[in-house]
């Protein structure tokens, strides 16, 4: 008797798979007979009955003719590495690890401005000059959370998000403002080596200083419209 693994079941209809199977099984049991075919999960056994050929020597049977039955192991499927996918649980960590990044940033981001010295030109410029450079991780914390708010629908953190980025871009472009005053006085001060410094200082915080605002303004208001559109369908 010949056992071999099969991909599909060929040339035999279910019906008379299943009366296969119940007739091997239970009428005609051979020795120790079923093997133990758990090792190859989710497999479609061919159980041949080879017929002898000339001199006592058994040959695969070549067409129909050969008896065959079927066993099919139908009590799991073929396992997988495959996990339940999870979304809403993947976008509460990337929130919470946001929460972390935006308050790391938001507290260099206050020693940077403490203490306060207005009036005073050189620590007006060089904070200025710090807190642009600051922002990526700010903003990244900042993002995280928002798509943490759309994906979840958490209506608070949406609410939360666009009061706060729509007051922080107010801030920076108040800042952005006083810098402006300020870079006058600090290209006058310097020359040499150090003005090319300035110079690039100025030109990146610009830079920073429009995109970084824009950014939040529109963060901002997709949180808004998402908001009043009603989408939110989880609160917590």
């Amino acid at each position: 008797m010949l056992i071999r693994p099969c991909a599909r079941l060929v040339g035999v209809g279910f019906g008379h798979g299943v009366e296969c199977c119940r007739k091997l099984l239970f009428e005609n049991a051979i020795g120790d007979f079923p093997p133990n075919l758990s090792r190859w999960p989710g497999t479609c056994w061919i159980v041949s009955q080879i017929p002898e050929g000339a001199g006592g020597e058994k040959a695969m049977p070549e067409s129909a003719g050969g008896e065959q039955r079927v066993l099919v192991r139908t009590d799991q499927e073929k396992r997988t590495r495959a996990v339940r996918a999870e979304p809403l649980v993947g976008w509460a960590w990337i929130g919470w690890f946001g929460c972390l990044l935006a308050l790391a940033g938001l507290f260099d981001f206050a020693l940077g401005w403490y203490p306060l010295r207005f009036g005073v030109p050189e620590w007006e410029f060089g904070t200025v000059v710090s807190t642009y450079s600051g922002l990526p991780l700010i903003t990244m914390g900042f993002a995280a959370l928002l798509g943490a708010g759309l994906a979840r629908g958490t209506r608070w953190l949406l609410w939360v998000m666009a009061i706060g980025m729509a007051l922080f871009a107010a801030f920076l472009l108040v800042m952005l403002l006083l810098f402006l005053t300020d870079v006058p006085l600090a290209l006058r001060a310097v020359d040499g080596v150090a003005l090319l410094g300035i110079k690039k200082a100025v030109v990146k915080t610009l830079v920073l200083g429009l995109l970084f605002p824009v950014a939040y303004i529109a963060g901002a208001v997709a949180a808004v419209r998402h908001v009043r559109k009603g989408k939110g369908g989880v609160t917590v």
